[in-house]
């Protein structure tokens, strides 16, 4: 993945996004290099290209998750780093795709093993 171009799309999706939660534009590109990163390293190979609206998506859903209750808890973009690794030290018969990390409860309960 060309992180400059990448950049550029974060950069984009940011504009369309900002003031819908407490992440600021640095903590978005913080997030998705280390992910990115640990992908890498945990799969071998580079993460594969977002389209721009998938995306915004992921921004959007990036600073909450909803428990098992429908309650919403908030993410702080301190916390993402410690869950981004906890996720990938989590076996899952799957590619570790930045889809699959913010499917289903795969969050609340990295969430939950950290005590955040």
């Amino acid at each position: 993945m060309n992180m400059k171009i990448f950049s550029s799309q974060v950069r984009k999706a940011y504009k369309a996004i900002e003031g819908c939660c407490n992440w600021e534009l640095s903590d978005y590109l913080d997030f998705f290099c280390i992910f990115f990163r640990l992908h890498k390293y945990k799969t071998g190979h580079e993460h594969y290209n977002i389209p721009t609206e998938r995306l915004q998506d992921i921004m959007e859903n990036l600073c909450f998750v909803m428990d098992d209750d429908g309650n919403y808890i908030e993410v702080y973009p301190e916390d993402s780093e410690a869950i981004i690794r906890q996720y990938f030290r989590t076996y899952f018969d799957c590619d570790y795709s930045i889809y699959h990390f913010m499917s289903g409860n795969i969050r609340l309960y990295r969430i939950y093993e950290l005590g955040l």
